[in-house]
């Protein structure tokens, strides 16, 4: 059997494969940045596939520094249930989800927040 198709465990955690994902942006969801069908059924066509892991990409820390239109923000407790359905369409496929926390600081697009801040502002 190929290395590819070969289980490994990194740390706790046990991948099926390792055919992996890397983190992009999906761009699905919805103003307040929560996530939805839309990444359930993404995400779940991925895990049927097959895919060991699927990291998500550019998630954002803070609902007023968005870098994009339809980023999902992880902010407060506020979607937790919403985000443990999403963790869990990967689960049931046994893949193993990651997310990529961003914060785009001065590159936020004047249009999507109210104020870009950086370091060196």
């Amino acid at each position: 059997m190929s290395q590819i198709a070969q289980p490994i465990t990194i740390r706790n955690t046990t991948f099926k494969n390792r055919i992996i994902k890397g983190a992009m942006s999906e761009a699905l969801a919805n103003y307040e940045g929560q996530p939805n069908d839309l990444h359930l059924g993404l995400y779940s066509t991925w895990a049927k596939g097959g895919l060991g892991c699927a990291i998500t990409g550019n998630v954002m820390v803070n609902v007023e520094a968005k870098n994009e239109p339809g980023v999902v923000v992880i902010e407060t407790e506020r979607d937790l249930e919403r985000l443990k359905e999403w963790a869990a369409v990967g689960k049931q496929y046994g893949m193993v989800q990651l997310i990529q926390l961003s914060h785009p600081g001065r590159q936020c697009p004047k249009g999507l927040n109210k104020e870009t801040v950086a370091p060196s502002a």
